[in-house]
């Protein structure tokens, strides 16, 4: 791979998201790449996730009233920017505790806002609903496995991770964490009703 095929100049904004629909892969690599400068192609990434938050906030309105219309594209565009930017700054702080550079950091943060690409396919699975019958069960849940592998794509590129490094940072790290914090929540009970004993 040449620096001239990873200027960003050579890639349009529908390019880039048919390329992390089908070879995220090459694209992380390249957003990678691109963010020698800090934040190269932020812009296109947010406008991928405002639009899939958009067309799901008008999906999931109640009704037709356009007040309807207006609170679920403001929640839906808030709960998910709002999920970009804690894993965003989940895994900044992590890759900053560990040192990693500034080019990683940047470029895992935009790849993570073009991972919400997939959701684009969420409408149209919900306005064919009934046409899919009991299928429909199944097909809902591909696009938000496909963000999650996304997701471990993208930490796997930008911070030069193997399988199963993104694996632990992703899956177990997580569930340990939850494990760890449950428990101490249950020793904690534990000790303010046995100290009520005495």
């Amino acid at each position: 791979m040449t620096a001239q095929e990873l200027t960003p100049e050579k890639q349009t904004w529908i390019d880039r998201l048919v390329e992390v629909l089908t070879d995220p892969i090459q694209a992380f690599d390249r957003i990678h790449a691109e963010n020698v400068d800090p934040f190269k192609g932020f812009a296109g990434a947010a406008a991928i996730a405002i639009g899939v938050l958009v067309l799901d906030g008008l999906r999931a309105a109640p009704s037709t009233a356009a007040d309807s219309f207006d609170w679920s594209v403001a929640a839906s565009i808030a709960v998910g920017l709002g999920y970009w930017v804690c894993l965003s700054g989940l895994i900044a702080i992590l890759a900053m505790c560990f040192g990693r550079n500034k080019q990683d950091i940047t470029g895992a943060i935009v790849s993570f806002g073009w991972c919400f690409a997939p959701w684009i396919f969420m409408a149209p699975l919900f306005c064919l609903q009934h046409a899919l019958g009991s299928f429909f069960g199944v097909l809902v849940v591909l696009p938000a496995t496909w963000i999650v592998l996304l997701q471990f794509f993208a930490l796997m590129r930008n911070f030069a991770l193997k399988w199963w490094q993104a694996l632990l940072l992703v899956f177990i790290a997580p569930a340990l964490f939850c494990t760890m914090r449950i428990l101490e929540a249950v020793q904690g009970l534990y000790l303010m009703i046995s100290s009520c004993g005495h």
